[in-house]
């Protein structure tokens, strides 16, 4: 689930600010991942899930998954 929230939320943030992994500089990017984990970390949180899990499954896919794939050209838009 941790993951798929953060697909979810990244997309979401691309159309609220109209720029993509393409678009962002070394520290947008840092806090895209910041933005992104936190967020996912407060909602297992409330949830009562285990934040450690869900704070390095949203980490690993905005970083690996969104940052990298979507900036080497190979993730198509939603």
């Amino acid at each position: 689930m941790d993951a798929a929230v953060s697909v979810a939320l990244n997309n979401l943030v691309d159309r609220i600010t109209g720029k993509d992994a393409e678009k962002l500089s070394a520290e947008d990017k840092e806090a895209r991942v910041n933005l992104v984990t936190s967020i996912v970390a407060g909602l297992t949180e409330a949830l009562g899930g285990d934040t450690s899990t869900a704070k390095l499954a949203a980490q690993i896919e905005t970083e690996n998954n969104y940052l990298g794939q979507k900036s080497e050209g190979s993730r198509s838009t939603m």
